[in-house]
């Protein structure tokens, strides 16, 4: 195995979590290093600011 493919397979902690997870598993959002789990909550997250935010505009265009 090639260095490259030992440092992505290296088992790491999240720091967000404190879970185990591969090296090569880390994303990076919003300036955090994080793992699949972290990065999937800090997502919908998100997502669920934006679509509330998008229902909230929506409503306020509404006539009546």
């Amino acid at each position: 195995m090639d260095e490259f493919m030992e440092e992505m397979n290296r088992i790491v902690n999240c720091k967000y979590c404190g879970r185990p997870t591969l090296y090569g598993e880390l994303t990076w959002l919003n300036g955090k290093c994080m793992c699949p789990r972290c990065y999937k909550k800090e997502r919908e997250k998100e997502d669920g600011d934006d679509n509330r935010r998008d229902t909230q505009m929506a409503r306020q265009s509404l006539p009546g």
